[in-house]
């Protein structure tokens, strides 16, 4: 993934990142199917998972911020991003910490 979406990215590097995790996660989920399961193709599936998430969150973001630079948009847009870049599930509910 390195090799696609490093600190410097670009629009085709990332859909090529894209195609290439859907493939690898498509060879994961079959050998899944077919055989037991063990801890290493999960945490193999788990990994290419947040992979594809990263992809997708990078081809959202129209602006470069902070390490998160684009060379399609070299621009930070304050004016779009300037709310929190945190995302929270509307079903979350904080753990409640002991004492």
């Amino acid at each position: 993934m390195s090799d696609f979406l490093g600190i410097v990215r670009s629009e085709d590097r990332l859909e090529l990142a894209r195609e290439r995790v859907n493939m690898i996660l498509k060879a994961i989920n079959s050998y899944y199917l077919a055989h037991p399961a063990s801890y290493a193709i999960v945490e193999l599936r788990n990994i290419a998972l947040v992979a594809s998430l990263i992809i997708r969150s990078a081809s959202r973001r129209k602006e470069s911020r902070g390490l998160h630079y684009i060379i399609d948009y070299p621009e930070t847009d304050d004016k779009k991003w300037k709310r929190d870049t945190i995302l929270t599930p509307p079903n979350y509910l904080p753990r409640k910490r002991s004492k």
